[in-house]
């Protein structure tokens, strides 16, 4: 080995290296290098999950909110799967935005059925000139719940098992606000491995960053805090005229007050899932919506996560990269091989804790896909922004 060693190094000396190649190895091994530390010491379980205090008791009784407009069918599914949960201390609030398709009269009904379920309703909308859109229903939700701790959802979302309310409220033991994880169902298609690995880089990336005390975004679809949050930020108030950001600028919002408390709980109990959407196209108007929120990002986060989506697209072109470096090719390759290994491992790790199924080794090619995606819809957002809910 030591003699292969010298023979590869005499027959590829660094004399005969151009400084555009230097320029080259350079970025290469930057990229593997920043791969290796991301996902060997940055994403570690013990920074995702928050130890609980198993003691329950009623002061520890939560509020699940969910904002609901023409979601008829799916609180059909939703209502009794919370009242299956594992606690005892607990009331849903639906507020229901003006629905027409039967919304309010199922929640009447139902509410006669659980006694912890409790209704409210926005205002007519022809009225919204105040507000727009979720973030007058959250606001009326939270306002009629009885408890502190909030836990949040959409209507069209699942808890993965009973123990949602249970793992919420005892993360919020611990801190004001949590960060938790939203799925998405699993299917057999392209589009839903794609969409799938984004949603879990883009937790493990927020994840990241509020562990490291940079909190910068939470998912609607399960997020809890406690309520004095709410009215010591004003609420929606800085963003009000937008129509989305009611997790990720609020969370930002709290991020900046003095000495905020933000714990990440990433675990099976305390995840969601979500219907996924059904084509490209229905994607492609969702994330058009989601990306009107960024124009309000600071420009250094917009800078900070341009370059870790820069950074992750280089890696999955690495083997590209390293076919452009001759003189070390086999380097590289060992090089980009290792970093790989680290990378699979790790989401294999997570996957498993998570109880999510990913094709470990097809998620280069997601990783990709998901970039070029995510660059189509900016560029489509330059060219002009979406008018409606829709993201059209």
């Amino acid at each position: 080995m030591e003699q292969y060693i010298v023979d590869y190094f005499k027959n590829n000396s660094i004399h005969s290296v151009s400084q555009e190649e230097w320029v080259i190895i350079g970025v290469f091994v930057f990229i593997q290098l920043w791969v290796m530390i991301w996902y060997l010491f940055l994403i570690k379980k013990k920074s995702f999950q928050i130890i609980p205090n198993e003691i329950v008791s009623p002061e520890r009784a939560v509020s699940v909110i969910i904002a609901a407009k023409n979601e008829l069918q799916n609180l059909k599914i939703l209502i009794p799967k919370l009242m299956e949960q594992d606690y005892e201390f607990f009331e849903v609030i639906v507020v229901d935005d003006c629905s027409w398709d039967g919304t309010r009269d199922f929640l009447l009904e139902a509410r006669e059925m659980y006694p912890k379920l409790h209704i409210c309703r926005t205002v007519d909308d022809a009225y919204e000139g105040n507000f727009i859109g979720k973030k007058l229903a959250l606001t009326i939700g939270i306002k009629a719940a009885k408890y502190e701790k909030l836990l949040f959802t959409d209507a069209d979302c699942i808890p993965h098992s009973n123990q949602w309310i249970r793992e919420s409220s005892q993360a919020m033991e611990t801190h004001k606000m949590v960060l938790q994880y939203g799925a998405y169902e699993t299917k057999s298609s392209i589009l839903n491995w794609v969409l799938r690995w984004e949603t879990l880089k883009t937790a493990l990336h927020y994840g990241v960053f509020a562990h490291l005390g940079k909190a910068y975004m939470g998912v609607g679809r399960n997020l809890a805090y406690h309520r004095d949050i709410f009215f010591k930020i004003k609420g929606f108030s800085s963003h009000i005229f937008i129509r989305s950001g009611d997790d990720d600028l609020f969370v930002q919002d709290y991020a900046k007050t003095k000495k905020p408390s933000i714990g990440v709980q990433f675990s099976a109990g305390s995840k969601t899932i979500s219907k996924a959407p059904n084509s490209w196209k229905e994607w492609f108007f969702q994330k058009r919506r989601h990306f009107t929120t960024s124009d309000e990002y600071s420009f250094g986060l917009k800078i900070q996560l341009a370059f870790n989506e820069g950074i992750h697209f280089l890696f999955f072109l690495s083997p590209v990269l390293a076919l452009l470096l001759p003189a070390f090719v086999e380097l590289a390759f060992v090089l980009w091989f290792f970093a790989y290994l680290i990378f699979i491992l790790k989401i294999a790790k997570v996957s498993k804790w998570l109880h999510e199924r990913f094709y470990v080794f097809f998620l280069p090619f997601a990783g990709l896909l998901v970039f070029l995606f995510r660059f189509v819809v900016l560029i489509s957002n330059w060219i002009s922004k979406p008018k409606n809910w829709n993201g059209k």
